[in-house]
């Protein structure tokens, strides 16, 4: 049986959805194991911050601004 995502509100669009888990440090450039920085977004606005992180590493406190750059920006 395949586990339901629970509901909740999403900190960017404020609407009730299923939440999906962002890595903060992308998984593609520091991995699995070693990311321990999760924040919830609902899939639409995952999807939306994903496209503003750059495909080369940069800085690791530059993931975290992006992130709240993106958050604090009107929707």
């Amino acid at each position: 049986m395949a586990k339901r995502k629970k509901e909740c509100e999403c900190p960017k669009c404020h609407e009730l959805k299923p939440m999906t888990r962002h890595h903060i440090l992308p998984k593609r450039i520091y991995g699995r194991n070693q990311n321990k920085h999760i924040f919830l977004l609902c899939r639409r606005c995952h999807n939306a911050l994903e496209l503003r992180i750059p495909l080369g590493r940069i800085p690791r406190r530059f993931y975290f601004s992006i992130l709240l750059t993106f958050l604090l920006e009107e929707t």
